[in-house]
């Protein structure tokens, strides 16, 4: 179980799906990247939010807890898929909420995208963060930001979108990304 650090929920234990499942982002950088979301002036409320690779969707939780008006989880694992209802249902949450299987399942555009993938996979050429981004490059807006977790060791490389900046918390790596300007011109 882990606990939420912020907003009204703060303090709810949530449930956690087994660590042969998922790796769940830790809380020290959960509370790094939402003191980043603010030190950007980029608050939570009436956002709209994808958690990709959600897990347990502590991430996409958080952000409701903190003031966002909707949250599209996507998690591909049926097991993991239940722990994340349950955690929504415990929440009340059901009706700011829709649980996807896959990204190409997303219909709407969001504020705020939060991917985490698996950390250092085969396909190297075509992560999985990748991947996602290209499905959902549709519904990225000029105003959106993508935060994208991996190992510190890896660097995401993205055509469309636009490097921020980057923050480290022990092995995760955050990086933050808007959409280049080259993009917005099309």
């Amino acid at each position: 179980m882990f606990k939420i650090t912020g907003g009204v929920f703060r303090g709810t234990k949530l449930d956690r799906p087994p660590e042969s499942l998922t790796r769940p982002t830790s809380t020290r950088t959960r509370e790094a990247l939402f003191s980043c979301l603010f030190s950007l002036d980029y608050q939570m409320n009436d956002l709209t939010v994808i958690d990709g690779f959600a897990g347990s969707g502590i991430i996409g939780l958080e952000c409701l807890s903190r003031g966002a008006r909707f949250c599209t989880f996507v998690e591909n694992n049926p097991i993991v898929q239940e722990i994340l209802k349950a955690n929504i249902a415990k929440l009340q949450m059901r009706k700011q909420t829709t649980v996807l299987s896959t990204f190409k399942q997303v219909k709407k555009p969001a504020d705020f995208i939060f991917l985490d993938a698996p950390y250092f996979q085969k396909e190297r050429n075509d992560p999985s963060y990748l991947q996602a981004l290209k499905k959902l490059r549709p519904y990225i807006r000029m105003e959106t930001l993508v935060v994208i977790e991996t190992d510190k060791k890896e660097k995401p490389l993205l055509d469309f979108l636009e490097f921020l900046f980057e923050k480290n918390y022990g092995t995760a790596k955050l990086s933050f990304y808007k959409l280049s300007t080259l993009e917005k011109q099309l």
